[in-house]
């Protein structure tokens, strides 16, 4: 096959190219070699980079190896700390596993690289948990700390209404409406609100 020798081609110059250890390593596994996947997917967490880290865990999670995957996502947090992306997949993976607590303190750690994914992670999270006081807690108090950022009150609607508050979020919305009428959004939260 053509693509594979160029992919060799360019390993044997460059064998730390994480872009074609990995495409390398999505042929194999296509093709149903899933040794020969693994040891290029292998060979591009050995980078260190984030792209292989998060090449190998994605491919452990297709194979439905999540602790696999969560231990790849450790080592690379380990020499990545700052990468948000990582926090990510593992937070992900914790909900996928109903591993809500350890999804939560995953989460904490993403808000304090990436504020606002943090946070909707952390908000999700605990509605999933039939937490919405906590949700609603995280919403205030980042409200708070960013008063001018309109979508915050607009998700406070969203969770009152999901744990049925509906006059709760018609009020808040409307409450955005009086504090800024020029915007859309507290329009647009008590349309959602009326659907």
């Amino acid at each position: 096959d053509k693509c594979v020798q160029e992919l060799k081609s360019l390993l044997d110059i460059a064998p730390g190219n994480v872009k074609a250890l990995l495409m390398m390593a999505s042929i194999h596994e296509t093709k149903g070699r899933d040794g020969e996947a693994v040891k290029y997917f292998q060979r591009a967490g050995d980078t260190g980079k984030t792209e292989g880290y998060l090449g190998m865990a994605t491919y452990r999670l297709r194979k439905k190896e999540q602790d696999k995957a969560l231990s790849v996502l450790d080592e690379a947090i380990k020499k990545n700390p700052n990468e948000g992306s990582l926090f990510e997949l593992k937070g992900k993976t914790l909900v996928a596993q109903k591993k809500f607590t350890e999804a939560i303190k995953t989460f904490e750690e993403l808000e304090k690289i990436n504020a606002q994914a943090g946070l909707s992670y952390l908000v999700n999270t605990y509605l999933l948990m039939d937490k919405a006081g906590k949700a609603l807690e995280k919403v205030r108090s980042a409200s708070k700390r960013n008063p001018e950022r309109l979508d915050l009150a607009a998700e406070m609607s969203r969770i009152y209404l999901r744990t049925g508050k509906r006059q709760d979020a018609i009020d808040n919305a409307n409450q955005i409406i009086r504090n800024k009428p020029e915007a859309s959004v507290g329009y647009m939260t008590l349309a959602m609100i009326y659907k």
